[in-house]
Order: C-alpha cells, then structure tokens, then sequence
C-alpha cells in the first residue's frame, strides 16, 4: 500500500527526478568561464506606488529564474562529443543535465536557454569556444 506520508512521496520523487537527469560528459571540460555571472532576465521586484505612504513591494513570482553565461574551450574532437551530447542525449538541449556551478563548486541542474554558438580560435588550430546559456533549475 502507498505511503500517506507527503514528505516521503516528496523525497522519492526527488530522488528520481534527480536519478533522470543526464550528466555532463566527463570527456568534456568540467569548467566554464563566466562572461555574465548568475542573471535575472526579468525584474524579481514589483514595485506598486500607492495613494499615501512607501510604495508597495512583491515578487513576482516564487519560481525566479537564473540564467548563467559562460565559454566552455573545446577542441574538434570535444566539439563532436558535445554535438551528440547536445542533439542526440538532450535533445537539442531540451532535456535537464547536472553539472557543476563554475562558481560554487556545487552540481546542480541545468537546461539550455539558448541555443550555443561555436567560434573558432584564431590563434589555435582545432580550437573551438562555445558560449553557453544555461537555466538554473532550483
């Protein structure tokens, strides 16, 4: 028979939620440079002016949203392990993976928000930059 109690259903849950996410391949870099640190694209505060007094403050919603950029340096053979990592595993980034948080260390889970785009190294042959853009999910 089921469990009654919510905080075990809660946590089992959460254990294959997390059991489900793919993980960054290992044959990639584990490390990404910051170009923008954790952002909010959209104001967290609402601020509402009333007749008389200080003006009112909410959020705007308790589900906020952060959204980190970075660069992640790949060579040809990375770039093609991504790609299948990118396409095929996720999906065209449309599935969650785990990670590290290149500033705190911690693994957490991630979707894509836009699209990566490569460049290549001017300075080094089968050297390859992508820019990430990455949600945050909390």
């Amino acid at each position: 028979m089921p469990s009654k109690n919510t905080s075990d259903s809660v946590s089992a849950t959460d254990s294959v939620r997390l059991a489900l996410a793919y993980v960054w391949p290992a044959s990639l870099p584990q490390y990404m440079e910051l170009g923008e640190d954790e952002t909010w694209p959209l104001p967290l505060v609402i601020k509402s002016s009333i007749d008389i007094g200080r003006a009112k403050l909410r959020l705007r919603s308790t589900a906020l949203t952060k959204v980190i950029k970075g660069v992640v340096s790949m060579t040809a053979a990375q770039v093609a392990t991504f790609d299948v990592f990118y396409i095929t595993t996720l999906k065209y980034g449309t599935r969650k993976f785990n990670w590290k948080h290149p500033r705190t260390g911690d693994v957490v889970a991630y979707y894509f928000a836009a699209t990566p785009t490569y460049a290549s190294e001017t300075d080094v042959k089968n050297q390859y930059r992508i820019a990430l853009e990455l949600e945050i999910l909390s």
